[in-house]
């Protein structure tokens, strides 16, 4: 296998990072917050810029203020990747920290900044397919911490000077017990101590009542020198929430009692529902939300309902309470000026099921499935491997009804559902169809030479070698793959990135240029206490030609065991 220098010398190689020296690192933050300015700028002196624009000698690095202290990225010379250089980037994501919980670094496509930028996508010259590679660790308590979702609110709330009532002046409010249950004797974290807060001291609070769907009341005012208003707050989810990923059993087919084994959370003793999951989710369980009817001890509570009606329940999975959605590994965006989300695509784990996913547009393009059989493994370096194939531009489509006149045919006919248009249209030549199933059709992907009209294309070679075709499952899009540790996880063949065109956000079109690498974990609860969690990254390459599998001194992660608690038969 090669080194991480024998693959940065490689064809096509765009970028490549070793992350070896941390005085590569230029950090940016906000100096609203006067503990955080006077900190770092001891710390590192300027604090630079980092603008769309990414002109030359700005920032590459941002820390982020959390609910006590602050974090950034730093270069760790005591962790690193083999078969690379003495370094890697490392995330420090602490107990009570924001949904920004380790701050991010960013990277460009072209490597260095300054004009002119470059880009991938369907019409550029740099390409339409981008393969990235880099090196990924986590420790236990990234991949096994059940992060709690907390509710936001953003510019909503109010409270008079000296006040210890704060009112929610707009949506949302306090009424949901769904997720909130009771928050009497939670905390509240309310932002402060900055231009933008003005009036509102930055801390957390404890809720002592909540009067009604719009008030709560906290231990002491949060505006002791003016009315506050405009006000920006995160309450604290349920303190059951929990998760379970493949760690649910019961003992047989009707069985109320659900079991949680040694290496996975407590059920918490105010549990009142849990989520299961059900096909493709371990085995023998029904997807369901099921009341808990008794909580009997950390491992086993007793149900209304069975959830596995049929047999014995195995490794099954689920969530209760309010289970934050996952922690980002990175961002892949748009070129330089332009921080426009439409082509952007997320690697993350998704819902927390410590496994590598990823969607795009900002939530709206996903490949609508959860892969689980490719899974994290925690405190192993991980090879991670990304091939960003841009066929078309917003207008890929579907079919499921496709046919040809005969064996050898090169016509394909049938109608496509479009985003943009109904059936096949002139920009789709060039690009790629890709056939699954049908009736003697060649599942594979083949090129449109030509478009006929909306019902005809004809393609590179015949799809039905052996007879005519009927029936046939195509699809036009773009096409994303990602790999773990050699380990196809997903291929996703109906990816629609939107690369804007000329003249909608800027004078070029927009393509995949630049990258954020951050464990961002939206809507984390700041008020939640948990183990300290890391993420790393190394060995960072990005190039429009493959870029070889494996590397040298890197061993395949061992898949975890797990420790099973005799079942609870005397209540079943």
């Amino acid at each position: 296998m090669l080194t991480f220098a024998e693959k940065a010398a490689g064809p096509g190689v765009f970028m490549s990072r070793s992350y070896d020296d941390q005085a590569d690192m230029k950090y940016h933050w906000d100096s609203g917050y006067a503990d955080m300015d006077a900190a770092l700028t001891a710390l590192f002196g300027t604090n630079y810029t980092i603008s769309p624009g990414r002109v030359v000698g700005e920032g590459n690095a941002a820390a982020a203020k959390q609910g006590v202290g602050y974090t950034y990225p730093v270069v760790d010379n005591d962790n690193f990747a083999p078969g690379g250089g003495n370094g890697s980037l490392k995330f420090t994501i602490p107990g009570r920290s924001f949904e920004d919980c380790s701050g991010e670094v960013f990277e460009v496509l072209r490597g260095t900044l300054g004009e002119p930028f470059w880009r991938i996508d369907p019409n550029s010259e740099k390409g339409r397919i981008l393969y990235i590679q880099f090196m990924l660790r986590q420790n236990a308590a990234n991949l096994t911490t059940s992060f709690r979702r907390c509710r936001s609110y953003d510019g909503v709330i109010s409270c008079t000077q000296d006040s210890t009532t704060i009112v929610a002046t707009g949506i949302p409010d306090f009424s949901d017990t769904y997720t909130l249950g009771n928050p009497t004797g939670r905390e509240i974290f309310i932002f402060g101590d900055h231009p933008s807060f003005p009036n509102w001291v930055f801390g957390y609070y404890t809720i002592i009542s909540r009067p009604d769907n719009t008030h709560l009341e906290l231990d002491r005012t949060p505006c002791p020198d003016g009315n506050g208003t405009f006000g920006y707050a995160r309450l604290g989810g349920p303190p059951w929430t929990g998760r379970w990923n493949g760690t649910l059993y019961t003992s047989g087919a009707g069985s109320l009692i659900l079991i949680s084994d040694l290496n996975s959370d407590e059920f918490h003793p105010n549990i009142p529902s849990i989520q299961i999951y059900g096909t493709g989710f371990g085995t023998g369980f029904s997807g369901s939300d099921y009341t808990v009817d008794e909580w009997i001890d950390p491992h086993h509570i007793l149900l209304t309902t069975s959830p596995t009606p049929s047999a014995a329940g195995v490794m099954g999975y689920g969530r209760s309470g309010n289970v934050q959605g996952g922690g980002k590994v990175m961002f892949v965006k748009s070129q330089p000026p332009y921080n426009y989300s439409g082509d952007s695509y997320v690697l993350q784990d998704t819902d927390q099921f410590a496994a590598p996913q990823m969607y795009g547009q900002v939530g709206t393009d996903s490949p609508g499935v959860t892969q689980i059989a490719v899974p994290f493994v925690a405190d192993e370096w991980q090879e991670v491997n990304i091939c960003l194939e841009s066929n078309v531009d917003n207008i890929g489509g579907y079919g499921d009804n496709l046919s040809t006149s005969g064996a050898g045919s090169l016509e394909i006919v049938g109608t496509l559902t479009t985003n943009a248009a109904t059936g096949f249209v002139e920009e789709m030549e060039g690009f790629f169809i890709f056939i699954d199933s049908g009736t003697n059709f060649k599942p594979g992907r083949y090129q449109i030479k030509n478009v006929t009209d909306s019902t005809h294309a004809t393609v590179d070679r015949s799809p039905t070698p052996n007879g005519a075709g009927s029936g046939g499952l195509g699809y036009v899009g773009s096409r994303i793959r990602w790999w773990l540790d050699n380990q196809l996880c997903f291929d996703w063949r109906r990816a629609h990135p939107d690369y804007a065109p000329p003249g909608e956000f800027g004078d070029d079109p927009l393509g995949i240029g630049s990258m954020q690498i951050t464990p961002f974990k939206t809507t984390k609860d700041p008020t939640q206490d948990h183990d300290t969690a890391y993420m790393w990254i190394d060995n960072m390459i990005m190039s429009s030609q493959p870029i070889p599998f494996g590397t040298a001194g890197v061993v395949g992660a061992a898949q975890p065991t797990k420790t099973l608690l005799p079942f609870l038969t005397s209540r079943i």
